[in-house]
C-alpha cells in the first residue's frame, strides 16, 4: 500500500501491517481510491472495465470462508470419501461470525449480473470449482457450494440432499441464475455423486436424477451410473431391475433398492421383473410377438369398432361366428365383480379388473385358431369367428395359461369363475375412463342394452347351424334364455325362450 502526503516521501507497505488479518482479503480495487490532499488519484482499475476484479473479489471471499467437515456436526460421515471420489471442492460453511461475508457475495454477484449480464457466466467459469454459491443449510449456517454442485431448484428439496448438493438461499436465487448456477442439478453431478455417500442420501439422489429424464442427454449421461441394491451395493443399472412383482419374487437378478420407486427406477433405465416374467409366459411362437402389440394396434381396433354402431351389433356378431365355428351353446354375462390389481402383467391392467362382459361358448378353440388371433391386421384374409374372431383382436397376445397364472394370478382370477364350464371364455372389460377407443363405459348402461338385446335374441337362432342355446346373464341372475329346438317334418327351427328378469338398479 502507498503511504504518504505531497511533500513526503512515498513508501510501500505491506497489507498485513496496515489490515487485520482477518480483513486483508476483502481489500475492494475500487475506482476512486486515494484522496492526498484533497487531490483525487486513481487506482486505473473499474468494476466496469474491468469485471475480473468483482471475479478476483469473489474468490477470495469465497476462500476465507472456513471447509465444511464432519468435525463441525453438519452432515454425513462419508464426507471424506465424496471428496476423494469427485475430487471436488469441498464445500464452505458461513457461520453466524462471518454471515456479512454472504452479503459481500450477493453485492458482488448483483454487478456481475447488472453490469455485466451477457458476460456473467463466462466471468465465472474459472471459478466453477469453487464453493462460492450460498445455499440453505439444515442448521443456524449458511453453505457455500460450487456451481456443479448447487442448483436454484430442487425436486427432493434442499435438506434431502446435504451434504451433496445445495439449493440456493432464495433471497439470492435470481442473482444465481443470471451468473450462471443452473436451476437444476447437474445430471452428470448427480450420476458421479450418487455412490459416494451410501446408501440413504443415494436414494434422495436416484430420485433428484430420475425427475431430469427430460433433459437432452439423459440416457447418455446413464452409461457410468451405479445405482443402489437391495442387495446393499452399487451396481451399473444395466444389471439393475426394478422389483415390481415382489408376489413372486426377483430369482437370481439384482433389484433396485425398494426405497426409490418402480417410476423414478424406470426412468433410470433399470429393467423389469415383471417384464422378465412376462417373457417366461409368452407362447414362443416364431411368427407371433407374443407379449407384444402391433404398432397400429389402435387405428386397428377403431376401424373393427366403425362397423358396430347398433348396441346388438356385437351380439350378432358373436351369435354368428359361434355358429359357423360349430359350438352349440353361447352365453353372455354382465359382471360387477372386482378382482385384485397387484400381480397382474402390467400395472395398467389394474383397470380391467372391475366390470366386464364375458363370452361363454362350449367349444374349444383349436390351435390355428388362437395363432390366427395374433395375426390380427396382419392376414390379407378376411377374419371371421369361425376361424379367428373379429374380436379375436381381444386377443392378440395369448400366454400359457399354467405359467401366466403362476406368474400372475390376478390376471387370471376373472377367469376362475367360467373356466371349469367353459372350454372359451372371452372376457371385455368395460372402460373406466375416456380413452383413444372410446369414452367411459357404465355398467348401468351396459346392463339397459343387454336386457333391450336379450328380449329380442330368439331370432337369432331361427336360421343357425349347430347353435342351440342362447342365454344372457346380468349381475343379478339370468336375463334371458333361448333355446332352439329341431322340427323334424319342417326341418326348421322352433325356439323357445325363457325369461327371468331382474330389477334394474337405480
Amino acid at each position: 500500500m502507498l503511504e504518504g502526503g505531497v511533500t513526503s516521501l512515498h513508501t510501500l507497505k505491506s497489507l498485513a501491517t496496515v489490515f487485520p488479518a482477518s480483513e486483508s482479503k476483502f481489500v475492494w480495487a475500487v475506482e476512486n481510491t486515494l484522496d492526498v490532499d484533497g487531490n483525487l488519484l486513481k487506482a486505473k482499475r473499474s468494476v466496469s472495465n474491468e469485471p475480473e476484479v468483482l471475479v478476483s473479489q469473489l474468490e477470495a471471499i469465497a476462500r476465507a470462508m472456513p471447509e465444511y467437515s464432519d468435525s463441525r456436526g453438519l452432515g454425513s460421515s462419508s464426507w471424506n470419501q465424496f471428496v476423494g471420489c469427485l475430487r471436488s471442492p469441498r464445500v464452505r460453511v458461513a457461520d453466524l461470525k462471518v454471515t456479512h461475508h454472504i452479503e459481500d457475495i450477493e453485492v458482488v454477484l448483483k454487478e456481475l449480473a447488472s453490469r455485466h449480464k451477457g458476460t456473467a457466466e463466462q466471468l465465472l467459469k474459472k471459478l466453477s470449482d469453487l464453493a462460492y454459491v450460498p445455499c440453505q443449510s439444515d442448521g443456524p449456517t449458511t453453505l457455500l457450494f460450487s456451481p456443479k454442485h448447487a442448483a436454484c431448484s430442487s425436486a427432493q428439496g434442499p435438506r434431502k440432499l446435504l451434504p451433496a448438493f445445495g439449493v440456493v438461499l432464495p433471497q439470492i436465487q435470481q442473482l444465481a441464475w443470471a451468473t450462471g448456477t443452473p436451476k437444476w442439478m447437474h445430471v452428470e453431478a448427480l450420476v458421479d455423486a450418487i455412490p459416494c455417500f451410501g446408501m440413504d442420501l443415494a436414494i434422495a439422489l436416484c430420485a433428484e436424477l430420475a425427475e431430469q429424464a427430460d433433459v437432452e442427454g439423459f440416457a447418455r449421461s446413464l452409461r457410468r451410473l451405479k445405482v443402489p441394491t437391495n442387495s446393499k451395493q452399487f451396481l451399473p443399472i444395466e444389471h439393475v431391475y426394478i422389483n415390481d412383482a415382489q408376489w413372486k419374487g426377483a430369482g437370481d437378478v439384482q433389484t433396485l433398492d425398494d426405497r426409490i420407486s418402480h417410476d423414478h427406477g424406470q426412468k433410470l433405465g433399470c429393467k423389469s421383473v415383471r417384464e422378465r416374467l412376462k417373457k417366461e409366459c409368452e407362447d414362443g411362437t416364431e411368427d407371433e410377438d407374443a407379449f407384444g402389440q402391433e404398432a397400429d394396434l389402435v387405428d386397428q381396433v377403431k376401424l373393427i369398432l366403425k362397423d358396430y354402431n347398433d348396441k346388438s351389433d356385437v351380439v350378432t356378431e358373436f351369435v354368428q361366428n359361434t355358429d359357423d365355428f360349430g359350438a352349440t351353446e353361447l352365453t353372455f354375462v354382465l359382471s360387477d365383480e372386482k378382482f385384485g390389481t397387484k400381480r397382474v402383467v402390467d400395472s395398467r391392467c389394474a383397470a380391467l379388473q372391475g366390470n366386464a362382459i364375458y363370452i361363454l361358448s362350449n367349444k374349444e378353440l383349436r390351435e390355428e385358431d388362437i395363432k390366427r388371433m395374433q395375426r390380427v391386421g396382419r392376414s390379407a384374409k378376411s377374419v371371421d369367428f369361425a376361424s379367428t374372431g373379429r374380436f379375436g383382436v381381444g386377443m392378440n397376445v395369448f400366454y400359457r395359461y399354467r405359467k401366466l397364472e403362476e406368474m400372475f394370478p390376478d390376471s387370471v382370477q376373472p377367469f376362475h369363475s367360467y373356466i371349469d364350464d367353459y372350454p372359451v371364455v372371452f372376457r371385455l372389460p368395460l372402460r373406466t375412463r375416456k380413452s383413444e377407443l372410446g369414452e367411459k363405459v357404465e355398467l348401468a348402461s351396459v346392463e339397459n342394452d343387454l336386457r333391450a338385446v336379450s328380449a329380442n335374441a330368439f331370432s337369432m337362432l331361427l336360421f343357425a347351424k349347430s347353435l342351440q342355446k342362447l342365454r344372457f346373464q346380468g349381475p343379478r341372475g339370468v336375463v334371458t334364455e333361448h333355446t332352439a329346438v329341431m322340427t323334424t317334418k319342417s326341418n326348421v327351427n322352433s325356439i323357445k325362450s325363457s325369461s327371468r328378469l331382474y330389477q334394474m338398479g337405480s
